[in-house]
């Protein structure tokens, strides 16, 4: 089973997603809360490069300390970078399949300038993210780039009825696999972060 978020607004519709953050955590004692298929996308991926002095690192949180949300809430996403990059976010739902959340159809700008926050979605958008259940827990991936290359266009699953969301092709697994040559060609320009919500 997977949590769904919900996009209300002038156009309704449904894609995989839950979100909690781990801003500020040290540890990974969250990824307890994750089911054996997202841990995948935990494992598969590089660790990000050791920043440089003034390099490139990424921070994501959302709106709520406690990272818990219940089944009508809305979710703020909130992003930061250190220096001008571009912004993808993944979901990674208890299934094991991964959507790419960001870019989406309602925000396609993924330009992240150094020290801005990013919010999905922003304060003025005509839609929501609305937590819905079942219950559980969702991994977020952040990725932050330098280049303005889609990382997964080979991987879009151009069948699937994700909404404003890209549906992948393949399990966490297989994604994660796909993620990591791109993330690998790019060397020292890309960080990440993960974050974790749970829905109650």
């Amino acid at each position: 089973m997977k949590n769904l978020l919900r996009f209300t607004g002038l156009c309704a519709a449904t894609a995989a997603l839950g979100v909690a953050a781990i801003a500020g955590e040290t540890d990974q004692s969250y990824l307890k809360d994750l089911d054996i298929r997202q841990h995948a996308m935990v494992e598969g991926l590089p660790p990000a490069p050791a920043p440089t002095a003034g390099g490139l690192e990424v921070d994501a949180a959302v709106d709520r300390a406690n990272r818990i949300y219940t089944h009508g809430d809305h979710v703020v996403l909130s992003v930061r970078a250190t220096e001008d990059s571009y912004i993808w976010v993944f979901d990674t739902g208890t299934s094991g399949k991964v959507h790419q959340i960001f870019p989406n159809r309602y925000q396609e700008n993924n330009f992240l300038a150094a020290g801005s926050t990013l919010n999905i979605p922003p304060a003025d958008a005509e839609y929501a993210l609305a937590v819905a259940h079942p219950q559980g827990a969702e991994l977020i991936t952040v990725v932050a780039t330098r280049e303005n290359a889609p990382l997964t266009p080979e991987l879009v699953d151009l069948g699937a009825n994700a909404g404003p969301f890209l549906a992948l092709q393949g399990s966490a697994d297989s994604v994660a696999k796909d993620l990591a040559i791109t993330l690998r060609r790019q060397e020292a320009a890309w960080a990440k972060d993960q974050v974790v919500i749970l829905i109650e």
